[in-house]
C-alpha cells in the first residue's frame, strides 16, 4: 500500500529504521551460528587467526543482512510499479547461485582440497619424468 500521504523522505526514514532493526535482530538472534562457527575457531591457533574468523563471520553477517534489505526493497519497488517481477526472480537466483558457488569455493579451499589437486599433479609429472 501506500504510506498514508507520508512523505518521500519519511518512507525512506522509516525503510533505514527497520533495515537497523533487521542487522540488529541478526545478531541478536544469530546464536546458533556460534555452534557453525566453533569448529573454525578451535582449528585457529593464533588469538589473530580467532579475531580474523570472528570479522570475517561479522562481516558476513552484515553483508548478507544488507544483501537481504536491498533484495526487499527490489521486490517491493516491483511489486508497487508492476514491472520487474522477472528480473527481481532472476536477480535473487545469480545472487544466490553465486554466494552459493563462492562459499563452496572457500571452503574447499579451507579444507586443503586445492593444495591435493595441486599436488597429485605434480606427482604426476615427478613420475612421468622417472619413467623416462
Amino acid at each position: 500500500g501506500k504510506y498514508d500521504g507520508a512523505t518521500k523522505d519519511s518512507a525512506w526514514t522509516e525503510t533505514l529504521y527497520r533495515i537497523g532493526i533487521g542487522v540488529l535482530l541478526k545478531f541478536m538472534l544469530g546464536s546458533d551460528d556460534l555452534v557453525w562457527l566453533s569448529p573454525f575457531m578451535a582449528r585457529a591457533r593464533t588469538v589473530g587467526a580467532k579475531v580474523d574468523i570472528g570479522f570475517k563471520y561479522v562481516m558476513s553477517v552484515l553483508f548478507l543482512t544488507l544483501l537481504a534489505c536491498a533484495l526487499a526493497v527490489l521486490i517491493h519497488f516491483a511489486a508497487h510499479h508492476g514491472k520487474g517481477d522477472e528480473i527481481v526472480d532472476q536477480s535473487i537466483a545469480t545472487v544466490a547461485a553465486f554466494l552459493l558457488f563462492a562459499y563452496a569455493m572457500h571452503m574447499a579451499h579451507e579444507e586443503g582440497y586445492f593444495a591435493a589437486l595441486v599436488s597429485t599433479g605434480a606427482e604426476e609429472e615427478e613420475d612421468e619424468e622417472e619413467d623416462k
